[in-house]
């Protein structure tokens, strides 16, 4: 680990917030981060950060799918039983009614795993992270507003740095969610 890289302690749960939104059509809040016109420095730690993440995920999805294969109903000929099949292919299995329950449990503590990523921490100024609007002619200009979903999204992974003092926010609006507690 170099010496700009620091240890951030963070849940599976919390990546999976970040980074996915369940729904491929819809982007992730990094996702969105990454489409904004950022310095190239910060566009492209934001792909190392997804990058990281993707790398922690599939450890996720390996212990996962281990917890549903041993909770699956399976048929007569030891076949899986699918409860939902989606129309993009992805199956949701049945789950052992009896096991639901602990099923469920693990799940969820799975979910709750703290575990450490290796990230340098950037510093990022509010006015690269601002919200855009739409003039009367269509053209999207920056706005001076920032989102308190977005400072809540960086804080985890990144120090904010307040650079926009003529900002529309309330300036308790963005106290408030710089100082927000991270589940």
């Amino acid at each position: 680990m170099s010496e700009q890289e620091q240890v951030i302690k963070i849940t599976y749960r919390k990546i999976i917030d970040l980074a996915f939104t369940g729904d491929p059509r819809i982007p992730s809040k990094l996702a969105i981060l990454e489409r904004k016109p950022l310095p190239r420095k910060i566009s492209f730690w934001v792909g190392r950060v997804m990058d990281k993440f993707d790398d922690e995920l599939r450890g996720y999805n390996r212990q996962q799918a281990k917890l549903i294969e041993d909770n699956i109903v399976r048929d007569d000929k030891g076949n899986k039983v699918k409860a939902q099949e989606f129309p993009d292919g992805r199956v949701q299995w049945k789950i052992d009614p009896e096991k639901r329950q602990i099923h469920d449990e693990a799940i969820d503590a799975l979910l709750n795993t703290e575990i450490d990523i290796h990230v340098y921490r950037m510093k990022i100024k509010l006015s690269w992270i601002r919200d855009f609007k739409t003039t009367p002619d269509g053209k999207q200009i920056p706005s001076r507003r920032v989102s308190p979903e977005m400072i809540r999204t960086l804080l985890p992974i990144a120090d904010i740095e307040d650079d926009l003092p003529d900002s529309d926010n309330e300036p308790e609006e963005l106290d408030k969610a710089m100082a927000q507690p991270q589940p």
